[in-house]
């Protein structure tokens, strides 16, 4: 990384990361400190997660959502990672190149 972009250290013992702005940093001390702001507001439900995204992945569990479709055989997925794997392990030993 370019020294002069460098402006926003982690100062926790024995962690070397760097960002760029300090939202990333911020976000990142979080995994030091066990911080998780962003608590699951449905019903019975009180997980927590360090970042907004997660959160928003994880209440596609409660509002069934499965936004990722594999364009094969059409399963869906929460997570574009896990269709990713499933094209991979399913379909890419049958692709002929």
């Amino acid at each position: 990384m370019n020294p002069d972009k460098i402006k926003f250290l982690c100062n926790y013992p024995g962690c070397t990361k760097h960002f760029k702005d300090n939202h990333h940093l911020k976000v990142h001390q979080r995994k030091h400190t066990g911080e998780k702001p962003f608590t699951c507001d449905y019903q019975g439900c009180k997980r927590r997660f360090s970042q907004k995204n997660n959160l928003k992945t994880h209440q596609r569990i409660h509002k069934g959502e499965r936004p990722y479709e594999c364009e094969v055989c059409h399963k869906t997925f929460r997570q574009p990672t896990n269709l990713n794997a499933h094209r991979k392990r399913i379909h890419e030993p049958f692709l002929l190149w």
